[in-house]
């Protein structure tokens, strides 16, 4: 009863990841699989990064096309998107129903 004990525990003593009688983790079929397609995706990335789409001319002066009409036009239009979500203060005299509240102006009469 003793050998069989001693023979099929798998005992480590101390730290169990480090050490001369660490415990490894078995690598499974699905990791290699998932290690064989980032280094895939890692091959065609680089693939295509290699091959550049403006040339250096073009990379230089690409903005340099576009003038300044163009330019104030695009940063008016980001203004205008950035303004789009802030609250706008409303005047109670020019309210779509100025009589609502009118019962709280007692001192107003």
């Amino acid at each position: 009863m003793w050998i069989t004990t001693v023979l099929f525990r798998r005992h480590v003593p101390g730290r169990i990841f480090s050490g001369k009688h660490r415990v490894t983790m078995n690598v499974t079929k699905y990791q290699r699989k998932r290690l064989n397609e980032n280094n895939q995706r890692i091959e065609n990335n680089k693939e295509l990064l290699s091959y550049p789409y403006l040339t250096v001319s073009e990379e230089h002066s690409h903005a340099a096309a576009r003038n300044n009409k163009e330019r104030t036009k695009f940063f008016d239009m980001v203004k205008r998107k950035r303004n789009l979500g802030k609250p706008v203060v409303n005047n109670v005299s020019s309210s779509p129903t100025p009589g609502l509240l009118q019962h709280l102006n007692v001192t107003k009469t």
